[in-house]
């Protein structure tokens, strides 16, 4: 069975790059400590998955092993500290369990 692949957007790509730059310096805000209290029972979570896919391995290798959303593939620590991210759940076309804040 063939599986599709998909590119990240434009727009996932400039997030992760701009969210390693400011996890130092937003890793403590209200909305990230809310997010990761989503995400860490969240059964899309790495680490509470018991077989991942090949994809997720390599995904969860290149994040040096820490937990990532299965659905979109970005590492739980910096996916949750952009202020304007979306909950994961969105990529795979499911309502996401957190939303953005701001406008």
């Amino acid at each position: 069975m063939h599986q599709e692949y998909k590119f990240l957007k434009f727009e996932t790509w400039f997030s992760i790059i701009r969210s390693r730059i400011q996890y130092h310096k937003l890793k403590n805000k209200w909305w990230v400590k809310e997010r990761m209290n989503i995400c860490k029972p969240c059964e899309y979570n790495s680490a509470n998955v018991d077989t991942l896919s090949i994809k997720d391995k390599i995904f969860k290798l290149l994040s040096l092993n820490s937990p990532i959303c299965t659905a979109c593939k970005c590492t739980l620590k910096y996916k949750t500290v952009e202020k304007y991210n979306v909950c994961g759940l969105e990529e795979i076309n499911l309502e996401p369990k957190w939303k953005e804040y701001g406008n």
